[in-house]
């Protein structure tokens, strides 16, 4: 066992812009993306769901095993004002801090694009580089992870499903499409956690 320290963020807050009185169905859509997100990452990197992680049905919230509740993404801090701000506690840093590094990596990725989106847009540049890069970039994270050699070691190469990287990458997109656009993620809290 290494005795390296690792610092695991467990606490972000998550800035956007919105309206002033933004719909509900806005702040439900971001949130419930952001949920989709952050479970898979942690089915897929945590060993206790390995079996299910490869499974057909992974990829449908109802065909996947519930997280136990210290395992799910809480929220502790909403502000309405603008801009928006929502606090999020990554309650599976300590079991899966591979998940909550790439949980807050790719949502730095999702603020920088949105960013870099608004400039683009001004200039009138085309934006589907720009979700190819995106793309590239979370299927680099999830290589790093080394969850796409896994996945492709048990499903052989040519098969037909979607890789890991492919849907956490539509993850990814959905939550930067949002009517919501991500501004700033904000590490409030950390622990440390040796490896």
């Amino acid at each position: 066992m290494n005795d390296e320290m690792e610092t695991v963020p467990f606490r972000i807050v998550l800035q956007g812009d919105a309206v002033k009185e933004p719909p509900v169905e806005s702040i439900a859509s971001l949130l419930r993306h952001l949920v989709y997100l952050h479970d898979r990452l942690v089915i897929l990197v945590s060993p206790k769901y390995r079996s299910a992680a490869w499974s057909s049905h992974f990829f449908y919230r109802t065909g996947r095993p519930p997280l136990k509740n210290d395992e799910l993404l809480k929220v502790y801090y909403l502000k309405q004002e603008s801009p928006i701000e929502i606090g999020i506690i990554i309650s599976a840093a300590l079991a899966s801090p591979l998940a909550a590094k790439a949980f807050v990596e790719l949502l730095k990725m999702i603020r920088d694009r949105n960013l870099d989106r608004e400039y683009k847009v001004l200039r009138n540049e085309k934006l589907q580089l720009e979700n190819e890069l995106l793309r590239l970039e979370t299927e680099r994270l999830m290589r790093d992870l080394e969850i796409e050699n896994e996945y492709l070691l048990k499903q052989g190469r040519d098969d037909k499903r979607e890789r890991p990287s492919d849907i956490v990458a539509k993850d990814v997109l959905r939550i930067a499409k949002d009517d919501i656009k991500i501004k700033e993620v904000k590490v409030t809290e950390t622990t440390r956690r040796s490896r």
